[in-house]
């Protein structure tokens, strides 16, 4: 259970009206701490009361369970077993039991981004026709596989680049892939558990 005192709220850079209003409680009981439900009860009906003066604070204080800074205030705090990474495309996380799937997860998810954003990729190959002339035909960016000449599109600088060559085709193609698929990419988090196991939050890992 989270333990209160001035600079424990000091640390978590509470506001001075806060603080005031803390160690008037702490006085009134003739204590330096106590435990943050007793002063949830007394901070909550001091912050009804007083709507006007204390907008934002009982919100502030409730937050304090899940922020990461306040568990690891504490002693003895650990790292759990449970890793997530935001999915772009399901807009919702992909929950993980250990680093190495999220790491894969991570790839999995940048590899369909690139095929869910194909729209944005373009290769054109070098058609020659029987009159001498050529014709641009697009392909399959993904699948290209005959030597020839081609045109690749970037799709970050809206320009087509020439290449006389499949090898140079296909990397310039997959660099381009690479950079959309960086898009995709969200910080690995990892849940953080108090001593207890009571309060818990997720970092950035």
């Amino acid at each position: 259970m989270m333990t209160i005192t001035i600079p424990f709220l000091q640390a978590m850079d509470a506001c001075e009206g806060g603080l005031v209003w803390c160690q008037s409680y702490f006085d009134s009981k003739g204590i330096t701490e106590d435990t943050y439900d007793n002063v949830d009860v007394a901070f909550t009906e001091y912050c009804n009361a007083n709507p006007s003066i204390t907008v934002g604070w009982i919100e502030w204080y409730h937050a304090l369970l899940s922020n990461p800074q306040a568990i690891m205030y504490f002693p003895n705090w650990f790292y759990a077993d449970q890793f997530k990474t935001y999915n772009i495309i399901t807009l919702q996380y992909n929950n993980f039991s250990s680093l190495a799937d999220a790491q894969d997860g991570v790839i999995k998810i940048q590899q369909e981004y690139i095929v869910n954003q194909k729209e944005r990729f373009s290769v054109n190959i070098d058609i020659d026709n029987p009159d001498g002339s050529i014709t641009w035909t697009p392909v399959d960016p993904f699948s290209f596989d005959q030597e020839e000449d081609y045109q690749v599109f970037d799709t970050f600088t809206g320009q087509y680049t020439y290449y006389d060559n499949l090898a140079d085709a296909q990397a310039a193609e997959r660099a381009v892939e690479k950079q959309v698929g960086d898009l995709a990419i969200r910080p690995i988090e990892q849940l953080i558990s108090s001593a207890d196991d009571i309060n818990q939050a997720w970092i950035n890992i």
